[in-house]
């Protein structure tokens, strides 16, 4: 089974996805992580680590079919090793995924444009580079004030020297970012994590409970939830 990780920079996805691998590991339930972009481990998300930077273009300036194609191309290097896992019969976690393409990019066209624009990523990623699906997309519900406070209590990054990326810098960017992601949460019938209570984060192991329990209902091979914890 694949599950997705999605939602803004600073609401938990890396915490929480590798939380949930260590947790099945421990219970001998076999699973492979992956997290994206690989900035320092494929030729293209070295590329993605410029074009955060700011390397190709302020925000504005760079076509979002761009960033598309190096996000695209980061997975797609990934591909043949996420396949041997599936084939192996290994439980595949994403931490961030396709869907992060779309929310991303997809809000710099007018709404009325939004949907032909995901089609495109959509094909692009799964039917052209023939990634896999996932069965599970879960949306850490974050909000972006939040998610930024977060994002500035980061340390160092392995991509950037910046306190934020081009993304994250834009306040007003960010939030298109967010309502794009609920809107696709609610259309697409992802599980909705509520990460956050208004002003805070929730604990690490509310979270975690909150995602273990989703996915059990959704069929995730969880005999028993609370064997996790």
């Amino acid at each position: 089974m694949i599950v997705a990780f999605e939602g803004l920079d600073g609401s938990g996805k890396g915490t929480q996805s590798q939380i949930l691998s260590a947790k099945m590991s421990a219970k001998g339930i076999d699973n492979a992580l992956y997290s994206f972009p690989n900035y320092k481990g494929t030729n293209f998300g070295l590329e993605v680590g410029k074009y955060l930077n700011g390397g190709f273009g302020s925000l504005d300036e760079v076509p979002p079919q761009f960033p598309v194609m190096l996000y695209a191309m980061d997975r797609f290097e990934m591909r043949k090793s996420i396949m041997k896992d599936i084939n192996s019969g290994s439980n595949i976690i994403f931490d961030r995924y396709v869907p992060s393409n779309i929310a991303h990019q997809a809000v710099k066209f007018p709404e009325n444009q939004r949907k032909t624009f995901a089609d495109w990523v959509k094909r692009l990623e799964y039917n052209i580079l023939e990634m896999p699906s996932p069965d599970v997309i879960i949306f850490l519900d974050v909000d972006p004030v939040i998610a930024g406070r977060m994002v500035a209590l980061k340390g160092k990054r392995s991509y950037t020297d910046a306190a934020k990326d081009i993304h994250e810098a834009n306040d007003s960017y960010m939030d298109k970012v967010y309502q794009m992601y609920k809107q696709m949460a609610q259309d697409e019938n992802w599980v909705i994590i509520q990460a956050a209570d208004g002003e805070n984060m929730f604990s690490e192991e509310k979270i975690i409970k909150d995602i273990v329990i989703a996915l059990a209902q959704k069929g995730y091979p969880i005999e028993d939830p609370e064997k996790l914890f």
